[in-house]
Parts: structure tokens; C-alpha cells; sequence
């Protein structure tokens, strides 16, 4: 007797589980200081991690302060616009020991607590702008710190990322020409592009042209006008699109040591301890400092929590005033 067939059963159809996106690495890899921060997120850390072009204070592994001395701080940028006196932000500060600066504000009635938080967001994202690409000299971290005045809502250090890589992407493609972030500028004389003249300007830009006298970087001028420094930059950007300013050129390097040992002979070489030493000691170098790399900008898909929403809100206003500059 042969064994009855039974039909296969029929296969069992199962939702298709979404696999997370592999992201490409076109991008610039990632500075030492940024990677830094990275781990002591993950870690959960409080402290300071501190370079010589900025430093980013983390509690619980999120970032609630940045300050870097290429950029104005809070009490700054909310003096020079005439929000705050010198005396109310120093008796701030000073009141930060027992409480927070930003309580003592908003209980005096000094400013509003939205105001004051969109300042120190915007003056965390300058810091940020230059801390996060240092990607040499000593970098270090100092547990336990804290700053006198604090993020309400703090930041992860996605979303820090995230934030500066957009800001880069806004200047580049207002006018890429990155060198004009850390040179210094200066208003031209000649003829400008299309016919434009300053007239045109805005008062603002006015200012940032007027400043620009060759010798200042476009963070002096921030610090000289208490203004953002990303705003400055941005401006800059604007103004060197227009044709109404420029780098000045670029003074003659000096002949390689190869050439001049060529040109004194075998006998007169030059000894290369006679050059001037540097006050820490490290003899100089010919040529321009090796270009530092870009800030790693992820791909907004990177998210994989979602941002609180306050600080979503925050992000997306200062974003938007910025591209409509």
C-alpha cells in the first residue's frame, strides 16, 4: 500500500524585520576630540573635556556647556546686546556657587528664561564649531567639573554633531572657501563682483566690513563686536561672495633648507638650531600648519533615539534664522 502525499504546508509569512542602514564613511573620519567626547558619552561621564581651541563640559554623558576662546560667551553676547549690565552677569556668576546662574537671572527678573536659553545654545554651538575639529595637542579631561551656567536642556553628543555639521554644510554653500574661517580678512578696494558696494550691505555686515582691516580673523572680529562667531563667519562668507572682502596674500615662505644649503655650498650650510626657538620651546616649522580635518558630519539617520522635542525646537529656530541671514 502506497503512503498517502500530503501537501507541504504552506510557508508561514513573517513581517520582514527592518535592518538598521549601513551608513557610508565619505565623510571625514572623526578628530581625536571628537572621538573623545564620543566615549565619554557612552560613559556617562561629568567633566570637561578640554583642547586648546575649546572645551565641552558633559554631565551624565550629555553636553550642558562649550566654551572656546575664539568665541564670545554668554555674558558676553547678552552685554554687548544690552540685554544684561557687566554688574548683573558678574553677581550671576557669582551666585552660580550656591545656585545657577541661569535660576539668579530669571528669579531677578534680569531676562526671560527662553531668551536666556537660546543665547547659551548659540554660544555652545560657536564653541562646539571649533572645539570638536582639533584633532592635535593635548587634549585632556578633568572629572567632576562643573560650569557655572548649564544647558537646560542638555545635548547628546549626536546631536552636538549633528548641529555643527549642518552649520559647516551652511557656510559652504554660501561661498567654499573654507580658509576664510581662520585667516584674516579685509575689506577690498578694488572693483567688486557684479557692480556690488558695500551701500549695499546690511547694517550688520556694515560693522563685520568695517572691522575687517586685514590683521583680525573673523573670530577677533566676533570677539571686537560681541556678536556670534558663527554668525561672523557666516556673514564673512556672504560679504567674500559679494566680492567685498578678502585674504590678504600671503607673505613669501621662506627657500627649503635643501635650496638654501644649495645655494651656500657644501661648507656654509645652515644649522637649523640657529633659528629662533618658540617660547615652549619647539623649534619653528617652514611653511603653513598642516590643515586640521573636517568635523565628521553624520547623516541624520544616525538618530537612533529620538531628540527631545524642546531641544528639536531650539535646534530648528536657531537653524532657521541662520539660513535666512
Amino acid at each position: 500500500m502506497q503512503p498517502t502525499l500530503q501537501p507541504a504546508p504552506a510557508p508561514v509569512l513573517r513581517p520582514a524585520v527592518r535592518l538598521p542602514r549601513r551608513h557610508r564613511s565619505g565623510f571625514a573620519p572623526a578628530t581625536v576630540f571628537e572621538a573623545a567626547l564620543t566615549d565619554l558619552s557612552a560613559d556617562l561621564a561629568t567633566g570637561a573635556l578640554h583642547g586648546s581651541a575649546g572645551t565641552v563640559h558633559l554631565v551624565n554623558g550629555e553636553v550642558v556647556h562649550a566654551e572656546s576662546p575664539a568665541t564670545p560667551d554668554v555674558g558676553t553676547l547678552l552685554t554687548s546686546a544690552g540685554r544684561l549690565s557687566a554688574r548683573t552677569w558678574a553677581d550671576a556668576m557669582a551666585a552660580a556657587r550656591d545656585r545657577s546662574a541661569a535660576e539668579y537671572l530669571v528669579a531677578a527678573g534680569s531676562i526671560g528664561r527662553g531668551e536666556l536659553e537660546l543665547c547659551h545654545l548659540t554660544a555652545v554651538l560657536d564653541a562646539a564649531f571649533f572645539a570638536l575639529p582639533q584633532n592635535d595637542g593635548p587634549i585632556g579631561f578633568l572629572p567632576g567639573v562643573r560650569p557655572g551656567l548649564t544647558l537646560a536642556r542638555p545635548l547628546a553628543t549626536g546631536e552636538l554633531r549633528l548641529a555643527v555639521g549642518r552649520r559647516r554644510v551652511l557656510l559652504d554653500r554660501t561661498h567654499p572657501v573654507a580658509d576664510l574661517d581662520v585667516s584674516p580678512v579685509r575689506a577690498r578696494t578694488g572693483p567688486t563682483e557684479a557692480g556690488r558696494r558695500p551701500a549695499t550691505c546690511s547694517g550688520r555686515r556694515r560693522a563685520v566690513l568695517a572691522a575687517a582691516d586685514g590683521f583680525r580673523t573673523p573670530a577677533q572680529i566676533a570677539r571686537l563686536l560681541g556678536r556670534s562667531a558663527y554668525t561672523t563667519l557666516l556673514d564673512i562668507r556672504h560679504l567674500a561672495a559679494a566680492g567685498l572682502v578678502e585674504t590678504p596674500a600671503p607673505a613669501a615662505v621662506p627657500a627649503p633648507l635643501a635650496a638654501a644649503r644649495a645655494a651656500a655650498g657644501p661648507v656654509a650650510a645652515p644649522v637649523l638650531s640657529s633659528a629662533p626657538a618658540r617660547p615652549d620651546g619647539v623649534p619653528p616649522q617652514a611653511g603653513p600648519p598642516p590643515a586640521h580635518p573636517e568635523v565628521l558630519l553624520p547623516s541624520p539617520a544616525l538618530h537612533d533615539f529620538p531628540p527631545d522635542p524642546e531641544i528639536a525646537l531650539l535646534l530648528r529656530i536657531r537653524a532657521a534664522l541662520e539660513a535666512r541671514l
